[in-house]
């Protein structure tokens, strides 16, 4: 049976399709509302296809598919397909570092520390694009709660049988020792509960909670009590201080922006609690095919759903992805708090561009500036590749000394040797137009006598239409 006669038994169901080489090797994965439809677009006339899907599909040689109960599950199947067999055609994540998440363990006499793996039994808040500020956080309820740090199994029947000795972390007064039983498995509970809340995005549930019960020492007049909680409330404020909090209060949402540059994507992902940012995320995406942005979209919301768990019921976005999931709002916000809280986002995810290409400027200069090239080879719409280019400019004072000015650029790079100045000669008084025709023309009437093999590819005037 061939491919085509394959695909057109998939049925109009959602799920997740493969495909396969001459080799059994997967080389695409993909989701679909509808199996049958959307594997079909991929088998049209080749003339109706871009440059490099017409690439993919002449490299299959087999179909597969999964079908599942929605889009949901599709989204989430294909992402963890596309991890386990890293298909050559796919998006891929191009940052596949190990972010760390903060650990709260399943203990009796629970720990609470970083770590970059996850394992069953414990409970994970994360990943955290930086360790700085896990860390941060980690020491923030140390400095708030005794908890302790050392490696014991603690139990209720180790403490009954005396089987520990308090560390120094006791003696000064940072762990109150649950290993000898000196404070209950409530009162840490309680400290435990406290910390998942903040970790949460429920700060300012614990806040007020720590506000009641200080009132209530107040009025007890058990005022030692009272200041320990205000001591806790200035540390909490103070933390939250630091923290960027939206002008949307009480706001719960996810938001996701992108920026493209090409096959490349870059994306920021926000999740909001209580209208704080809890978590903040950066990614990158590359796709061997030309994918459509909703497809990009769908994609980053997919890897962020398999890292950080299900979506908020609202989810901010700059335009909608080609997925629907149930019980999950997508909303493209067009004016107050939603769109202020997109462009944060959008801000973040073009920071991430930028630093990506500072990045490969300085570990593939060469590379980069090849990239430079094209891309403005490709906006400008030239047949050559603007390897030499110059650029022009006047200045006069008042109308008075007029000079102009000529920068070169090689390769992609600034060529100060060649950088040229000229004395306007001809024009007098302030006139851009005519010093800018007398100096263009002594340039290249002086460069097609002496080297007209290096006449420019692209020139750049500063002007206007004149």
């Amino acid at each position: 049976m061939t491919v085509k006669e394959k695909i057109a038994l998939f049925p109009n169901s959602p799920g997740v399709y493969r495909y396969y080489d001459a080799e059994g090797k997967v080389i695409y994965v993909g989701k679909a509302k509808d199996l049958h439809k959307r594997v079909a677009q991929y088998f049209v006339p080749p003339e109706r296809l871009n440059t490099k899907t017409r690439i993919l599909v002449s490299k299959i040689a087999d179909a597969q598919f999964s079908v599942v109960n929605s889009e949901a599950d599709a989204l989430l199947l294909e992402n963890n397909l596309i991890k386990q067999y890293k298909p050559k055609y796919n998006i891929l994540l191009k940052d596949s570092k190990t972010y760390p998440w903060i650990c709260v363990t399943g203990d009796e006499f629970p720990k609470v520390f970083i770590t970059r793996r996850v394992e069953k039994g414990n409970h994970y808040f994360g990943p955290y694009s930086s360790v700085m500020h896990a860390r941060n956080l980690v020491e923030f309820f140390r400095e708030i709660y005794p908890l302790r740090t050392c490696n014991l199994k603690i139990t209720s029947e180790a403490i009954l049988r005396r089987k520990f000795r308090p560390c120094l972390e006791f003696h000064l007064g940072r762990c109150k020792a649950p290993c000898i039983g000196n404070v209950s498995k409530e009162e840490y509970a309680g400290y435990i509960d406290e910390i998942v809340r903040i970790l949460s995005g429920r700060g300012s549930e614990v806040i007020r909670h720590y506000k009641a019960l200080m009132a209530q020492a107040a009025e007890r007049l058990a005022f030692e009590e009272a200041q320990a909680y205000k001591e806790k409330l200035r540390t909490l404020e103070k933390h939250y201080a630091k923290s960027i909090i939206t002008q949307a209060a009480d706001t719960d949402a996810d938001v996701f922006s992108l920026v493209l540059d090409g096959a490349e994507a870059f994306g920021n992902f926000l999740r909001i609690r209580g209208g704080a940012i809890v978590q903040s995320l950066n990614l990158g995406f590359r796709s061997q095919i030309e994918e459509e942005p909703a497809t990009m979209l769908a994609t980053f919301i997919g890897e962020i759903e398999d890292k950080f768990g299900a979506l908020s019921k609202e989810v901010i976005v700059p335009f909608l992805p080609d997925v629907e999931i149930e019980g999950v709002q997508f909303r493209v916000p067009q004016r107050g708090d939603k769109l202020a809280l997109l462009e944060l986002s959008a801000k973040n995810a073009k920071e991430f561009h930028f630093n990506s290409i500072k990045q490969r400027e300085h570990t593939d200069p060469d590379a980069f500036r090849m990239s430079v090239m094209q891309d403005l080879q490709k906006a400008l719409g030239m047949k050559e590749l603007p390897r030499h280019m110059e650029c022009f400019d006047n200045s006069n004072i008042q109308g008075t000394n007029p000079v102009a000015s000529c920068v070169v650029f090689r390769d992609g790079e600034p060529s100060k040797k060649d950088y040229r100045r000229f004395k306007i000669k001809t024009v007098i008084g302030a006139n851009d137009f005519a010093s800018m025709k007398e100096v263009v023309n002594r340039r290249y009437s002086r460069m097609l006598a002496e080297a007209p093999d290096d006449l420019p590819q692209l020139i750049v005037i500063d002007g206007g239409k004149g």
